[in-house]
């Protein structure tokens, strides 16, 4: 305790006497050194394995009783939303997490005003997790006026008994390797036709719904990855290019494709064991799943765009593992 009788600088300097008269604080600095590694690996275990980019799609619409709907279009199930409240959209938001990297967020105004979006721009501003890149009305792909010319093929067809017709050369392909070369080369030169390019699809491409686990189970146990997964035997050429697009449902979850459905698009060329589709979710329990792909050709001018052909494949159904 300080002497009421002597100053503040007498007091600081017989404090620092004193201290300068006690034995020096030795400080073990190899000690030290393990103390900080032990604390990093403790910080760094409580990471992901690695980082995952997701991605949020939100899209602003007038309902037919005139009020606001929000929908979601999320890789984590319980985030997805069909035509709900601003509230409740304001809450998936502000709630939502990335997977060891920021989550990309856009927002199909469809021209209603600022005021009905307001509080998800807020929401997404509160979130460090999210990263807003689009806001505003997305173009729609142009579409050919009635009067616009059908699409028309410039195929020669060969006759039905001709062992080189599209009809024999597909029937050949489900067993012979050589067929199936044929068939892809035919594609390549652009004369094969839609019906049987179509047709290759169906018979040599099959998507299976798989379930992976790509996170530490100690540190996430819930933590899983649903994809969708395509096998083939069809040497597709690099020119078959396709738009697609895919979802996968939970449990009593609605399987319907996004609104903005063919939002990707990519070449069947090695598609071979290849991902068209994943979610990422943290569902407890055992739930089963089950998803769907649709795929197109289509034909564009610069100006019309028009679907050549289109199909839809069901996955299996799986029941999740256990957490």
């Amino acid at each position: 305790m300080q002497n009421p009788h002597t100053t503040d600088v007498e007091f600081c300097q017989s404090f620092a006497d004193d201290l300068s008269a006690r034995p020096p604080i030795l400080i073990d600095f190899p000690n030290m050194k393990l103390v900080y590694l032990t604390l990093s690996l403790l910080w760094l275990a409580q990471l992901p394995a690695h980082a995952e980019i997701r991605a949020l799609k939100v899209a602003v619409e007038r309902g037919a009783d005139g009020a606001t709907k929000i929908s979601i279009k999320s890789d984590v199930a319980s985030e997805n939303r069909t035509k709900t409240t601003t509230a409740d959209a304001a809450e998936v938001l502000k709630n939502a997490a990335g997977w060891g990297s920021t989550v990309d967020v856009t927002i199909e105004t469809n021209g209603e005003p600022l005021s009905d979006y307001l509080p998800l721009l807020s929401a997404i501003a509160s979130n460090t997790w999210l990263s807003l890149s689009y806001v505003g009305q997305l173009p729609k792909p142009p579409q050919d006026p009635p009067e616009a010319q059908p699409y028309k093929e410039r195929v020669r067809h060969r006759a039905a008994n001709d062992p080189l017709s599209e009809e024999n050369l597909l029937e050949a392909a489900k067993t012979d390797d050589r067929a199936r070369h044929l068939l892809a080369d035919l594609w390549a030169r652009n004369i094969l036709s839609a019906k049987t390019r179509e047709r290759i699809l169906g018979q040599h491409v099959q998507f299976t719904l798989v379930e992976q686990f790509p996170y530490d189970p100690k540190a996430f146990p819930t933590a899983r990855e649903l994809k969708i997964i395509a096998t083939t035997d069809f040497p597709f050429p690099e020119s078959a290019w396709v738009e697609y697009s895919g979802t996968i449902a939970l449990g009593d979850q609605q399987l319907q494709l996004p609104v903005d459905a063919f939002d990707n698009s990519r070449s069947l060329h090695r598609c071979n064991t290849r991902y068209f589709a994943s979610l990422g979710t943290s569902s407890a329990g055992e739930p089963t799943a089950r998803g769907v792909i649709q795929m197109r050709e289509v034909r564009r001018d610069g100006v019309h765009t028009e679907t050549v052909w289109s199909i839809k494949r069901f996955t299996n159904e799986i029941k999740l593992q256990k957490r």
